[in-house]
């Protein structure tokens, strides 16, 4: 737009342009991205088309240029933001331990696969000596990177904490105290179970803080569940946390525990895994080593449900 009557929008001239700075990508949207403005045009008289034809062209160059720019811009801050996920998950897998640290004591097998690049999924394995192995299996309540802030800080607690003459109710009792103001804050929960096994007497002795899905599978019959012994971590509740005993035959049965990732994978057409597929697909193969276990039944879920919703872990540990 051009005008010889400048005075009235206080330019010092008699004349001034308008141009405005344009950018069509292939087969998109014409958009302006900006304006270009001319005045006090030297010679005191207006501008002519043959002006606004010439800056026309230039500022389409320059729209060019500046959207070139922005893509280029973008394109970093997303090959920025890929490598930085990548090293988070890299870190937290760092945090899982591999089955070889129980040196021989367990057969485990184990997998833990992020919804997204970080997950709030986790596990714990550790050795206490003279055969006996702790498991920890636990559960965030959110996802993504909030989660996996949480389930970073749930670890390393836990490994603080964690000790051979500790029981799986004082562990979780100090996990709990110590990660009090962090759940509060971040208006979220995490489900454990943390349970001690022993092949000299023969036992299991657990701590359940709200973890739906932890069983024993036995070498036949039907699994038995491993009730919770108290709420969630994070509910802002102080109840007793209590342990419970149970009986184990060495060599046979099987600890089985997993996340809701696995209940919750639904098929195409929107049906439910459900926690009655997973115990039958592992009763079917119980006789089988862990690690082959926890292969298969994931690739049955992956089948089913070739899409997941939420992070899917699956334990299974024999003695």
């Amino acid at each position: 737009f051009s005008s010889a009557r400048g005075e009235e929008r206080g330019y010092q001239g008699v004349a001034f342009m308008s141009v405005p700075i344009c950018y069509s990508a292939p087969g998109g949207k014409h958009r302006c991205i900006g304006v270009i403005n001319l005045t006090d045009r030297i010679g005191g008289d207006r501008f002519v088309q043959s002006d606004r034809k010439l800056v026309t062209a230039i500022a389409n160059q320059v729209g060019a240029a500046l959207e070139n720019a922005r893509l280029v811009e973008r394109e970093r801050e997303q090959q920025r933001l890929k490598r930085e996920l990548e090293l988070a998950h890299r870190l937290q897998q760092i945090l899982l331990p591999s089955p070889a640290a129980l040196g021989g004591d367990a057969r485990v097998g184990v997998r833990c696969i992020s919804l997204e690049s970080v997950g709030g999924d986790f596990y714990g394995l550790s050795r206490l000596g003279k055969g006996a192995v702790a498991v920890m299996l636990g559960d965030v309540s959110s996802h993504g990177f909030a989660a996996a802030l949480l389930m970073a800080a749930v670890v390393a607690a836990a490994g603080v904490h964690a000790n051979a003459s500790s029981s799986p109710d004082e562990i979780l009792t100090a996990l709990r105290d110590s990660l009090a103001n962090q759940l509060d804050s971040a208006e979220s929960h995490v489900t454990v179970f943390y349970g001690v096994l022993d092949p000299r007497s023969a036992s299991l002795v657990y701590a359940n803080a709200g973890h739906p899905h932890a069983f024993r599978i036995p070498a036949g019959g039907e699994p038995i569940r491993l009730d919770a012994t108290a709420p969630p971590i994070g509910l802002g509740t102080r109840e007793r946390i209590d342990c419970a005993p149970l009986d184990w035959v060495v060599g046979q049965d099987l600890l089985c525990v997993f996340t809701d990732g696995l209940v919750d994978a639904a098929s195409p057409s929107g049906e439910r895994f459900g926690e009655r597929r997973v115990l039958d697909a592992i009763e079917a193969r119980r006789k089988l080593p862990p690690e082959a276990i926890v292969e298969q039944v994931l690739e049955e879920v992956d089948r089913f449900a070739p899409t997941p919703v939420d992070d899917r872990t699956l334990l299974i540990v024999r003695i």
